[in-house]
């Protein structure tokens, strides 16, 4: 997972480690946009347990970088402290 300037990243599903809240502060704190809804301009799906379809398909229409929540936390905590 990348955070590109403009990066807008969207979760769908249940996150087992974090609440949804908790999630969003590291996407902002990592200087990326929360996507509320997901479109041409998500550049990352986070999937945690039971996601939904509809994000899903999205993200594979348009090409959308996806993640578990795993490799969410580890590489989110990556961008925050600069390293990749």
């Amino acid at each position: 997972m990348t955070c590109p300037e403009d990066c807008c990243i969207g979760i769908t599903g249940t996150l087992v480690t974090m609440t949804i809240d908790e999630a969003i502060r590291l996407i902002h704190e990592a200087g990326c946009a929360y996507a509320y809804t997901i479109n041409k301009n998500t550049t990352c799906l986070v999937v945690g347990s039971h996601p939904g379809e509809h994000a899903l398909t999205m993200a594979e229409t348009y090409n959308i970088e996806m993640v578990w929540e795993e490799q969410f936390t580890v590489k989110i905590s990556k961008q925050r402290c600069g390293g990749e």
